[in-house]
């Protein structure tokens, strides 16, 4: 009965992954790592001789059949480096010299590869004593061994872009004030997006914030998709003001997309009362060139004697010089009166 409960022992022993009765040991027992097709996982194992001599361990790295739970070694040139974790693992495959009692951390990378599907993977990492590999190899059995297990998700590319962001008009002369936002989706799924478009006057105070895409609209895969924002509140005053929008999406929104756009407030009545006044200026300036130079042309331009007072030329005029300018008959150029 003792034979055989000694004999149990051992045998599970043997089938517990990182233990070896071959006089190593290999810890932890099984690494779990997870991640996408093109990621870099780094892990390490620590190997311990405990011979009482000086042994050489030589690194071993096989695939886990799923359906058998056996390792399967796989010839590197036969191997579909789309679902062979062995071959995404790199460990430095010289030999490991350690003393009696000895120990050493091993570091490896998994490279997985570019074409990985999804889904989960297993290999094991062993390191069986030996005077070179060949003989090592023979000893794999009974050799310590990590159990490595690899779950790959799928690799989702989530993108938005803003096409267009802009004001309906670039004038506005009162509220409401529009705003156009147009976004594409070139990522490999639907996305819905929030975010906030922000008002600043001219001083760079914040005077309003607006909420885009309330309804909760999804952008389709491909799709390009148009949302309005508009302005309602509020007593803007005369100036150029900004638009900063930012947008959030992807998972947990952690991903973000911003622009920028300006835009002038001109209340109609004060356009209004500045074109009056700039009439009025007109009106005025014309008046007084009118008042300044009309009376002098009409008394010079009058028949004599018809009882207009003679008024005094403007400074610098050639009637004030005591020159008198040239009238010319029309009915023949050549002869001045």
């Amino acid at each position: 009965m003792r034979h055989y409960l000694l004999t149990l022992v051992i045998a599970l022993l043997l089938l517990l992954p990182g233990t070896s009765l071959a006089g190593a040991t290999l810890t932890p027992a099984v690494i779990d790592l997870q991640g996408e097709a093109r990621d870099i996982l780094r892990g390490s194992v620590t190997l311990t001789n405990t011979f009482d001599h000086k042994v050489v361990f030589y690194p071993v790295v096989e695939n886990i059949d799923q359906q058998t739970g056996r390792t399967i070694f796989v010839d590197p040139s036969r191997a579909d480096f789309s679902t062979s974790l062995a071959n995404w693992i790199e460990i430095s495959r010289g030999g490991i010299e350690l003393e009696a009692g000895e120990s050493r951390t091993i570091s490896f990378d998994v490279r997985v590869n570019l074409t990985a599907r999804p889904g989960r993977y297993h290999a094991t990492i062993a390191f069986p004593d030996g005077g070179n590999r060949p003989e090592a190899e023979g000893r794999l059995a009974g050799a310590a061994a990590t159990t490595v297990n690899l779950e790959l998700t799928e690799y989702i590319a989530e993108q938005l872009n803003i096409i267009r962001f802009a004001p309906t008009r670039r004038f506005f002369s009162g509220l409401p004030a529009e705003f156009v936002l147009e976004v594409q989706n070139t990522g490999d799924r639907p996305e819905a997006l929030s975010g906030d478009l922000i008002l600043y006057d001219r001083a760079g105070k914040e005077v309003a914030t607006l909420r885009v895409n309330d309804e909760g609209r999804t952008i389709a895969k491909d799709a390009t998709e148009v949302f309005r924002v508009r302005w309602s509140d509020g007593r803007p005053t005369l100036g150029q003001y900004k638009a900063s929008i930012f947008l959030r999406y992807g998972a947990s929104l952690g991903s973000e997309a911003q622009d920028v756009a300006f835009f002038w407030i001109l209340p109609w009545m004060i356009v209004a009362l500045a074109a009056i006044v700039f009439l009025g200026g007109v009106f005025a300036l014309a008046w007084y060139f009118h008042l300044r130079y009309g009376r002098y042309h009409a008394a010079h331009l009058s028949p004599r004697g018809v009882g207009v007072a003679p008024i005094a030329p403007p400074v610098g005029h050639a009637y004030f010089s005591g020159q008198t300018p040239h009238v010319v008959d029309l009915r023949h150029p050549e002869k001045r009166i």
